[in-house]
């Protein structure tokens, strides 16, 4: 009985190392043709880019919300407002929630910078949460219904 066990464990774990090194070897084999066929488009740079800072933001601020809603979701269950139990929860929500508004405001100004640096200018926004046009060409803008911010160069 017990060398059943044992060569059903065996047989098992031999299934689970062969799964494991087959999917393992179509990821180092498709990772390049995913990296250059699918995902370096989207990391060139386009003639217009439409970049949204707020909505960065919101995402950052994921952890900061759940962090509400444990709260109040445990004001609500034990009908008290006493957070001694979930202190360390709370308290690692908040340093997420700030550490990735620092990064978000540092990429936000990295990004913007280094299309900047590219040549790109910038349309009007319609409104304070809409979307910031980057272009190369000033004539995107009109065609967009919008005037010309900041106007491209030429990249040095």
């Amino acid at each position: 009985m017990k060398n059943k066990i044992d060569l059903e464990t065996t047989f098992t774990e031999i299934l689970s190392f062969l799964f494991t090194f087959i999917f393992g070897l179509l990821g180092v084999l498709f990772t390049p043709y995913i990296l250059k066929k699918e995902l370096l488009p989207y990391l060139s740079y386009p003639d217009v880019v439409s970049f949204y800072l707020m909505a960065n933001y919101v995402v950052a601020g994921f952890f900061g919300f759940l962090m509400m809603m444990v709260m109040s979701g445990y004001v609500l269950v034990t009908r008290r407002k006493d957070f001694k139990k979930i202190k360390k929860f709370i308290m690692l929500c908040i340093y997420l929630t700030a550490f990735l508004f620092a990064i978000v405001t540092i990429f936000n100004f990295y990004f913007t910078t280094s299309l900047y640096k590219k040549g790109y200018g910038t349309c009007w926004k319609r409104s304070f949460y809409s979307e910031t046009l980057y272009i190369k060409d000033a004539e995107e803008c009109k065609k967009r219904g919008s005037e010309v911010l900041r106007k491209p160069r030429s990249a040095y």
